[in-house]
């Protein structure tokens, strides 16, 4: 899904608690358009609905923190097939039979070898593979109610995930994985230390909770297609 960058150039600063609420938002009359509300929206979230939009013109609302930057889809976990885990196993139990069946047993003949030993080089520092583990777990908010679409940040690997729609979330982590950076708008983030255990719940706070009243800035917003860089 190609990223995008959303501003508003003029806020709108008609009372959002006056308008009539919509499905999507609230009706302005005012200017007579429905306002998008984009603050209780995701990344993925606003980027399947500008997507999906058939009408350029779009009157929206969103936090700060939403605009003037680069929203790109999260990363979506796969999920291994149940029978890879299967011939795994099978290949593991047939290189062990080929193995033994290699060994044979009776009198070792040592031969004196005329060869001089050739010493030993050091060719350079051998990498340490970290295993990797499965974690699993869920972000609620204060009561209890799960939030799909959050973005669960890896720290220090630039893996980004996403809750589901029973704000589950479950890949994978190696030994050098050592924090969870959970957040989603319209909610103060939150860090988890990754440790020994295999499931970790959140709760995040809402901003109106924490904050009291949060800006949130409407108006005629402008979309811009950002061009995703590269790597290296």
């Amino acid at each position: 899904m190609q990223p995008i960058q959303i501003s508003i150039p003029t806020p709108c600063h008609e009372n959002w608690d006056n308008m009539q609420p919509t499905e999507k938002g609230r009706f302005c009359n005012a200017c007579t358009k429905q306002v998008i509300d984009f603050s209780v929206m995701s990344d993925a979230q606003v980027l399947n609905y500008f997507a999906h939009l058939k009408n350029g013109s779009v009157c929206g609302r969103a936090y700060p923190e939403q605009l003037n930057r680069a929203m790109e889809a999260p990363v979506t976990p796969v999920k291994k097939k149940w029978y890879w885990n299967y011939i795994a196993l099978l290949l593991v139990f047939f290189g062990k039979s080929a193995e033994s069946k290699a060994q044979k047993i009776g009198k070792v003949a040592i031969m004196p070898s005329t060869q001089q030993p050739q010493p030993i080089r050091e060719v350079g520092e051998i990498a340490v593979v970290q295993p990797k583990r499965a974690i699993s777990g869920k972000v609620l908010d204060n009561g209890g109610n799960p939030i799909p679409g959050a973005s669960i940040f890896i720290a220090g690997s630039g893996k980004v995930y996403t809750s589901g729609k029973d704000g589950g979330f479950s890949f994978l982590v190696s030994g050098n994985d050592k924090s969870l950076q959970i957040s989603a708008p319209g909610y103060q983030a939150n860090t988890i230390v990754l440790n020994t255990n295999e499931n970790y719940v959140t709760r995040l706070q809402r901003m109106t909770e924490v904050q009291g009243d949060v800006r949130v800035t409407a108006g005629m917003m402008i979309v811009r297609p950002v061009t995703p860089k590269k790597k290296s």
